[in-house]
């Protein structure tokens, strides 16, 4: 109260004073304080166990002093050290890829904050690449040494980065060369200048996108005052028998004089002169053939002792032949003649000739004087027999040679263990009315192969062209028919021809009448006499097709229903009340000359009795009815005129033909209360056990449940969605026809652009799928 009557005579006394001014009230200024901003930055990949390295900008007008609490999502992730600027993180080690998360929470002064993440791919080590790496080699001081890496791996290598010490970084190079799974690097270093002879470690890591491999190379740099020694000889020398030879040896040495000693090793008997000199003199003897001999020099200097051997070839004077044998094979089975042939320019020095079989019965071979030719027999139990050949020429000067050849003889029952065909990723493509030619690799012996053939054994037309040509271990295949009508995914037979024998392979081919095709839909479950909404699509080359200006459609079925409009591409179709069979439907599409179709099988009932979990419903003469819990529940549309019902454990679902949609059961659940029904919808699927969806005739989709949001957001990736399905921790779309799967990250896992989808099912292996080309093929059922 007294600080009230204080500020009222104050008030009058202002009020009241003399002439005097009024001033203006003073606005107050507000101060808003910011939270910092905060930015980090690091290596997007690292090595398993090492120690990297993050930067990261604080900015903040109004502290100067902050807080920084790290964290990491691996408890083998620790901090080393840290600064406002730069941190030091020791990496987990792992024997798998993982991706690491480190979150910085930078707080101010004023206790307002700014957390920031950054994820690092720390790489594990592993055993499948193999590294080639001299383990030690030695330099002299201030002299250059080049050091050499191979790396083979089962992924692509993707960097190789050598690591040297600080006393070796003075002058370097290096070269790298990619090339898949295989890859060479070149080191080039200058050495140091050291007063002492010095060991060093170098580590080279050879990286793939999915781990890394380090390898090890000590270099020792030696000090010039360090004792040295290299000699210098030829590696080989050749000498006539009945001449003198000279070796001539030169060295380089840290003494100023050296010890030398010549000495032949297996105390061979060939004496030598001046064997104690850098220069060594001997008369070869007399041979009665080629005779090799090792010659060694050692060397002593300055208290170091080389030695290095010379090898010494002593020919025999005889005349020099140059007869040599010639096959026109040297893996043969029965039913391919083999020939071998003497090529020779000294025909006038022979006197006479002799062949000589080992391994083979007279019968199975027949010669004259410069060939023979073999009859390859068939062998019974073992996988191969080998055969020699021996030719012995004697020649003017009474000197007989002898040449051999070598051939196996395969057991032809076993022609499949040598001889392979390489199979392909995806079927290979055949079009009416084209030259159809492609590739295919042939692993194996292929010398084996005299010919190939391919043909069609599961159409019943005519290939016109039908050609397979070996060359260059690969089968080049010509094929081309004006018959075909439908698209069909089958096999060729490719036959490789050896001998009496033959490997036949089965190629997988996908008949296509057109570049045009033409999609129908995915297999579905109707109530007999409803209407379902058809959404035809139409691609060329397998791009969606927008314009169908003078394309002509036409759908059809097998006279069990009626169309709305079966000249369009989208279309409504009513079947009869009293079906109880599958029918197909199908959509004809004519482009000028080009053709093609495409055919969709619905299944009907008549009766629904179906339970999961706490729901179970079935339908009445009258209407649908389900229980949730043993307590009935109760449908506020129409649910006498069914067309789709769908059942999960806590819910159930019903379309009716009026195109509303309701799902009652567990009244807390998302599928029940968010489903908003409107009056247009065309199919309903159940997506898990915990959502759904419906699509609307205009082709939209409606998703509720506890995962909606997710499921919708898949949606919109495609012009338009035929299906969606749910199992376990993958979601299946068939988007504008094909097979999408995505994780619960929403990462797509798996597609398949090769064929529409015509049935989608989820089986004990998984969700599967069967191409529309091949509905009565098997199951494919991705692995993910």
């Amino acid at each position: 109260m007294r600080i009230f009557a204080a500020l009222l005579v104050s008030f009058f006394l202002t009020a009241c004073g003399g002439g005097s001014k009024q001033q203006p009230p003073v606005t107050p200024v507000e101060i808003v304080k910011k939270a910092p901003s905060l930015t980090l930055s690091a290596q997007p990949t690292a090595q398993s166990g090492t120690i990297t390295t993050i930067n990261f900008t604080i900015e903040d007008t109004d502290s100067t002093d902050f807080s920084l609490d790290w964290k990491f999502d691996h408890d083998q992730a620790s901090l080393l050290s840290a600064s406002m600027s730069q941190a030091s993180l020791q990496l987990p080690h792992t024997s798998t890829q993982l991706s690491l998360k480190v979150t910085l929470t930078v707080t101010d002064e004023s206790n307002l904050s700014v957390t920031q993440s950054h994820i690092i791919d720390v790489l594990p080590v592993i055993d499948d690449i193999d590294i080639t790496l001299p383990t030690h080699s030695s330099v002299a001081t201030n002299e250059y040494i080049t050091l050499s890496l191979t790396a083979k791996s089962n992924a692509a290598i993707t960097a190789i980065d050598w690591q040297l010490p600080l006393a070796l970084q003075g002058d370097t190079g290096s070269e790298t060369e990619l090339n898949d799974k295989q890859a060479q690097s070149t080191l080039t270093l200058k050495a140091p200048a050291l007063q002492n002879t010095t060991e060093f470690d170098i580590k080279v890591t050879v990286s793939t996108d999915y781990g890394y491999k380090n390898a090890l190379a000590k270099l020792t740099v030696t000090a010039d005052d360090t004792p040295y020694l290299s000699i210098t000889v030829p590696e080989s020398i050749t000498v006539k028998e009945g001449q003198s030879a000279q070796i001539d040896a030169s060295i380089s040495s840290s003494g100023d004089t050296a010890q030398y000693m010549w000495a032949w090793q297996n105390n061979t008997a060939i004496e030598l002169s001046q064997q104690t000199t850098a220069q060594v003199r001997f008369d070869a003897p007399e041979v009665e053939q080629d005779q090799q001999y090792l010659l060694n020099l050692t060397v002593t200097s300055d208290g170091l002792t080389q030695t290095k051997t010379v090898t010494v070839l002593i020919t025999n004077n005889a005349i020099e032949s140059d007869i040599k044998l010639t096959t026109n094979r040297t893996l043969a089975v029965k039913g391919q003649p083999v020939i071998v042939s003497v090529e020779t320019e000294q025909a006038s020095l022979i006197q006479s000739v002799k062949w000589s079989v080992d391994g083979l019965a007279a019968s199975d071979y027949s010669y004259t004087n410069n060939e023979l030719t073999i009859t390859v027999p068939a062998l019974s139990d073992a996988s191969y027999q080998d055969v020699d050949v021996q030719f012995t020429a004697t020649m003017t000067d009474n000197q007989t040679i002898t040449r051999t050849q070598s051939l196996r003889v395969l057991n032809g029952e076993q022609l499949f263990q040598h001889l392979k065909v390489e199979p392909t990723q995806h079927a290979i493509p055949i079009y009416k009315n084209e030259l159809n030619q492609f590739s295919l690799g042939i692993s194996g012996t292929t010398s084996l192969i005299d010919r190939l053939s391919i043909d069609m054994p599961f159409v019943i037309y005519e290939f016109s062209t039908r050609s397979a040509e070996l060359k260059n271990n690969q089968a080049h295949i010509t094929l081309a028919s004006n018959l075909i009508e439908q698209e069909k995914q089958t096999h060729a037979q490719l036959t490789l021809y050896a001998g009496e024998y033959s490997v036949m392979a089965m190629i997988p081919v996908y008949l296509h009448p057109s570049h045009y095709k033409v999609y129908a839909g995915v297999k579905e479950t109707y109530f007999a006499g409803s209407t379902l909404s058809l959404f035809g699509q139409l691609f060329h080359d397998g791009v969606r097709q927008t314009n169908l200006t003078e394309h002509q459609f036409n759908w059809q079925d097998q006279g069990r229903g009626s169309f709305d409009a079966p000249e369009n591409i989208r279309s409504q179709y009513t079947s009869s009340k009293y079906i109880n069979t599958d029918t197909q439907i199908t959509l004809n599409h004519q482009y000028d000359t080009q053709s093609s179709q495409s055919s969709v099988t619905h299944s009907w009932t008549r009766l629904i009795r179906e339970s999961k979990g706490d729901m179970n419903c079935f339908n009445t003469i009258n209407e649908l009815k389900c229980t949730f819990n043993g307590q009935p529940q109760t449908f506020t549309i129409d649910a006498s005129t069914i067309k789709q019902v769908v059942v999960a454990n806590q819910f159930a679902c019903l379309l009716n033909d009026a195109g509303l949609t309701q799902c009652v059961g567990d009244t807390t659940h998302p599928s029940v209360t968010t489903l908003i029904a409107g009056n247009d919808g065309a199919r309903i699927n159940l997506v898990g056990e915990e959502d759904i969806c419906v699509q609307k005739q205009n082709g939209q989709w409606q998703c509720a449940g506890e995962n909606s949001h997710f499921n919708q957001s898949l949606l919109p990736l495609f012009s338009n969605v035929y299906q969606i399905i749910k199992h376990q921790q993958h979601t299946c779309l068939v988007g504008d026809g094909f097979m999408h799967c995505y994780n619960n990250a929403g990462d797509e896992v798996f597609k398949d652009t090769l064929d529409t989808v015509g049935e989608l099912a989820i089986k004990s292996s998984g969700i599967c799928y069967k191409h529309t080309s091949n509905p009565s093929g098997s199951w494919l059922c991705p692995t993910f």
